[in-house]
């Protein structure tokens, strides 16, 4: 098994660190996550532990109940009977962003981005394609998945050292089996002479 099955969460991430993501780190999660935002109809959402970073430098997210996160990812036209999982969606990433740093950040372009992706009014929120534009923008030609492969190294470490082939692994069983099969002869040759002594 490779280390490139292993996802970290954002949450892994603040909690080793001890603080948040900056601000490219978090342009670069809006614009990955843009092209496979989840859809979160009424009573689904995604917070900082569902929210992961892959070997690639890629985003992927996994929603949960509300019950399961904290009320400040809940979107807030949920409690006036409105209803759009696209925007809600789109709301519960500005809410990701926000936990993850962006509330301490000095980027004033990263600050605006995060209030318009949690603005009430969901006809004021951006789609997830123009949220992906507007970060990809000011990332100044900065490349999102390099930046989001740097997190995930910092925490797991270079990808090509930590690989265990399996292959690795039987040779390595193979050279103990053959040091106990060597044991076991001297062994064997051992308690073969000395019957001989002691029967002379």
């Amino acid at each position: 098994m490779t280390m490139q099955d292993v996802h970290i969460s954002i949450a892994e991430v603040i909690e080793v660190r001890g603080y948040g993501l900056n601000a490219p780190e978090l342009l670069s999660v809006a614009v990955s996550a843009s092209d496979r935002l989840p859809l979160c109809p009424k009573g689904t959402v995604f917070d900082v532990e569902n929210v992961f970073i892959t070997s690639k430098g890629l985003v992927e997210i996994k929603t949960t109940h509300t019950s399961k996160v904290d009320r400040s990812y809940i979107p807030p036209e949920w409690s006036k009977g409105e209803e759009d999982p696209q925007a809600a969606a789109v709301y519960c990433l500005g809410a990701v962003l926000r936990a993850a740093g962006a509330e301490e950040a000095s980027d004033v372009d990263l600050f605006s981005l995060v209030n318009i992706l949690t603005v009430a009014m969901t006809g004021t929120r951006p789609t997830a394609h123009r949220m992906g534009q507007m970060a990809r923008n000011q990332l100044r030609g900065r490349d999102p998945a390099s930046m989001l492969m740097c997190v995930y190294e910092e925490l797991m470490g270079d990808e090509e050292t930590n690989n265990i082939d399996v292959g690795d692994l039987d040779d390595l069983e193979d050279d103990e089996f053959l040091d106990d099969e060597v044991g076991g002869n001297e062994n064997s040759t051992r308690g073969q002479m000395m019957e001989e002594v002691t029967f002379y």
